[in-house]
């Protein structure tokens, strides 16, 4: 039963609120002659199994109505002498040493139990006569080992630091129990010895540097290389990536502590890892169980790795090919054959519809051409009184003998490029790139020339600006043609000159289809029958004659 109505309460937490007042927690503890405090000593946060440490162990002592009080190692000029003494100021009630406790000796030990603290030990094993939960790595590297055995490696090399801890020499322990199980089947191994990382925030060089030193020694390469963390791994990986080598395929390897960045590419990283929340909850069961006087059952509770395996451990090769006897290397004549089979039939079937998707493309862009060239005569005719250009005629209509000008020197001025210079260079490269040249046309060009030409027998008939037709006096400009795919040069000898009539005819280019360019501006494949300039007979002439001239003219134009 309360000591306070509920109304008094409630009154006094209002004004709590209002006055903005806090508890006072050392007048509680004088009151209580308890902190309710937990003391947890560990050294940063630079290692993946720091920060699960740090999001796991706050979370389990809050549950048990205890507070963290956290000091930090790092900032203590790594003395414990130092975190101690401010967790003994704040009366603490039970102290968990997390992480790196290789450290912390018998002295330390000493220090706690002599002001009745008690202690845990998390995440590392030791020789101290004190509780402790940690780690297991042994079983975690002989399973390494045996998964290395089963994918076909024969020959691995564990990189270990140089520190004579127990999480070193369970790493080691391990890997030789892993060998002894399978030295019989042909596996070996070696123990290589590394000085630890001095720096904390740059782990991995010393295996890095180590892996870089083998290889410019041309010494042979193992077939796997186990690391004591994926620190180490990450350094190996990062040496072999410079010298070309891949991962696997040319070497397996694997790490241990299950750090984030594994799990990604191109790691892929095979690891162990720990179950840091678990571990945690279990350190924080012992303190309490200490704070409260009861025996404990057991000193040490051991947590064993588990294994993670992917891709960087794997055989690179099939069984088929790993199952060869030794002197053979690369393919049979028959697997050969059988190779060069599939590949020419998947070439047969996708080279076709390849070769139709660039017609298809070229035939687009062709279209585009002739559009741009439709804009190009518009512009002409609106600065002309709407004439067309004249297929030939007098650069000076006054004089008839001045130079003859074509129809596309006409309208070079609305032509989106250099006209003149396009034309007249000896580099093809631009003028083959430039609207005048359909893209579907494969024969090298001489210089002068493009490929298109125009309906000369809609605007040649005369060479007087009077004989020439206005786009207002076609009744129907969709259905005259003005351009189409077919063939033009300045720079024909007389034999080429007595074909021109068959050139300028239009040109089958997109799979027997030319396109046409229309009065109206607008652009088309013409999808029906086209009769070739030396088939045209008596009986059917009528055909280009309704294609080409132009119907519904004036009675003086026609």
């Amino acid at each position: 039963m309360h000591r306070y109505s509920e109304e008094t309460r409630r009154r006094v937490l209002e004004a709590a609120e209002k006055l903005g007042y806090r508890p006072n927690r050392a007048a509680q503890m004088i009151r209580r002659g308890k902190s309710r405090l937990i003391g947890v000593v560990h050294f940063g946060t630079s290692t993946h199994q720091a920060r699960q440490m740090a999001h796991y162990l706050p979370q389990a002592i809050q549950r048990n109505d205890y507070q963290p009080f956290v000091v930090d190692l790092s900032w203590q000029g790594d003395s414990y002498q130092t975190a101690l003494e401010r967790l003994i100021e704040m009366r603490v009630e039970g102290v968990i040493i997390a992480g790196l406790v290789n450290s912390f000796t018998e002295k330390d030990l000493q220090l706690l139990q002599h002001c009745g603290i008690p202690t845990v030990l998390l995440a590392t094993s030791t020789t101290l006569n004190v509780p402790a939960v940690f780690s297991g790595t042994r079983l975690a590297f002989a399973q390494m080992v045996t998964h290395f055995f089963e994918e076909g490696h024969r020959n691995l090399t564990l990189l270990v630091n140089d520190y004579q801890y127990p999480s070193t020499l369970n790493r080691i322990a391990g890997f030789r129990d892993g060998l002894e199980r399978h030295c019989a089947d042909g596996l070996k191994g070696e123990i290589v010895t590394l000085p630890a990382d001095k720096d904390p925030f740059v782990a991995g060089l010393p295996a890095y540097h180590y892996m870089k030193e083998r290889l410019a020694g041309k010494a042979p390469l193992p077939d796997g290389i186990l690391c004591s963390n994926d620190r180490w791994a990450q350094g190996v990986f990062t040496a072999a990536l410079e010298a070309g080598l891949q991962i696997p395929g040319d070497l397996a390897l694997s790490g241990c502590d299950n750090d984030p960045f594994g799990a990604l590419a191109p790691y892929h990283l095979t690891t162990t890892t720990a179950n840091i929340g678990d571990e945690s909850e279990k350190a924080v069961e012992v303190l309490m169980e200490l704070i409260a006087g009861r025996p404990l059952p057991q000193q040490h509770h051991v947590f064993e790795h588990q294994l993670i395996v992917r891709e960087s451990s794997r055989r690179a090769r099939s069984p088929a090919l790993a199952e060869r006897p030794p002197g053979r290397a690369g393919f049979s004549l028959l697997e050969l054959l059988i190779t060069l089979a599939a590949v020419a039939i998947l070439v047969g079937l996708l080279f076709p519809a390849a070769l139709r998707t660039v017609e298809a493309g070229n035939q687009a862009k062709c279209l585009s051409h002739l559009r741009q060239w439709g804009v190009a005569i518009a512009h002409y005719a609106a600065d002309h009184n709407a004439l067309l250009p004249p297929a030939q005629m007098p650069i000076d209509p006054a004089n008839p003998s001045s130079r003859m000008v074509g129809w596309d020197e006409r309208i070079a001025p609305f032509v989106p490029l250099d006209y003149q210079q396009t034309m007249k260079s000896p580099d093809l490269g631009p003028r083959r790139r430039s609207i005048l040249v359909c893209p579907a046309e494969r024969e090298v060009l001489a210089r002068g020339d493009y490929t298109y030409a125009q309906n000369i027998d809609l605007n040649y008939r005369l060479l007087g600006e009077k004989a020439l037709v206005r786009l207002t006096g076609l009744t129907n400009p969709g259905s005259y043609v003005i351009l189409s795919d077919s063939y033009r040069s300045l720079t024909l000898s007389t034999a080429t000159r007595a074909k021109l009539e068959t050139s300028i005819m239009p040109q089958r280019r997109h799979r027997g289809i030319p396109n046409f360019l229309y009065a109206d501006g607008h652009a088309a494949p013409f999808t029906e029958p086209l009769v070739g300039y030396n088939e045209v007979t008596a009986a059917n002439r009528s055909f280009y004659h309704n294609l080409w001239y132009a119907r519904g003219l004036p009675p003086h134009l026609r």
